[in-house]
């Protein structure tokens, strides 16, 4: 019920601001305000579907991963009781990254600090196809579980950089849900492939590609937001 009345309201409001919006804020406000920020929203709409497309890949990616670990570590003849302890040490590692990737977000760029998180996500997807036996389970474990925190910290973070803090709440849920959106869709797929192939290998290559395009997606945003905030707004946006 309280999403139903969730989606009723925005439906109503969408119907007003549609309806009404135009003509009340040509009354409130003087036309080369308007045009100011009408061309910020339209530069917006463009690094704003990059970067969805890419929080969507993200979710994809991880959970999509996360959820399959224990099964792909016992398929692939590790044992039971190996692979639930390797889980919890993703899920401790993933706690750890969160700190990680906030220092790295504060201290350098976003382009930077993209490349590094995304490099790593990386790594963590190809590390599962090669580390498959003690001791070497170990580094896909932490690579993996410092992934994890991506989905936490960079939607947060590069939506504040990317678009300002006006209406970052909005902003932010609305990009939260498509990354949950990635992950109801990931998992799903993930066991899709493996009961078509018979492997997971494949779902890692997939999952791998997918951080790629994520982080291409990512630059070409930070780069677009940059620009937007020089050309229209007039201010520097900072790295």
């Amino acid at each position: 019920y309280n999403y139903v009345g969730i989606c009723i309201g925005s439906l109503m409001a969408f119907a007003v601001a549609r309806n009404c919006g135009r003509p009340l804020l040509n009354h409130l406000f003087s036309e080369k305000l308007l045009t100011k920020y009408s061309s910020w929203t339209e530069q917006n709409n463009r690094f704003a579907r990059l970067f969805a497309l890419a929080i969507f890949f993200l979710g994809f990616a991880t959970m999509g991963t996360q959820q399959h670990l224990v099964a792909y570590w016992q398929a692939a003849g590790v044992e039971q009781a190996l692979a639930v302890k390797m889980y919890a040490l993703v899920l401790m590692a993933g706690v750890c990254g969160k700190v990680l990737v906030g220092i790295l977000y504060d201290h350098f760029s976003a382009a930077l600090a993209s490349i590094l998180c995304c490099g790593v996500a990386i790594a963590a997807f190809l590390s599962l196809l090669l580390c498959t036996s003690s001791p070497g389970i170990l580094i896909p474990a932490l690579l993996f579980g410092l992934t994890t925190s991506l989905q936490v910290i960079l939607p947060a973070y590069l939506t504040q950089k990317f678009f300002g803090t006006r209406d970052f709440v909005s902003n932010v849920g609305l990009l939260t849900t498509i990354l949950y959106l990635g992950v109801a869709v990931g998992a799903p797929v993930s066991a899709l492939i493996y009961d078509s192939t018979g492997f997971y290998r494949p779902a890692w290559v997939l999952h791998a590609l997918l951080a790629a395009a994520a982080l291409a997606a990512i630059l070409l945003a930070d780069r677009l937001s940059m620009g937007a905030f020089r050309r229209i707004l007039n201010c520097g946006r900072g790295k």
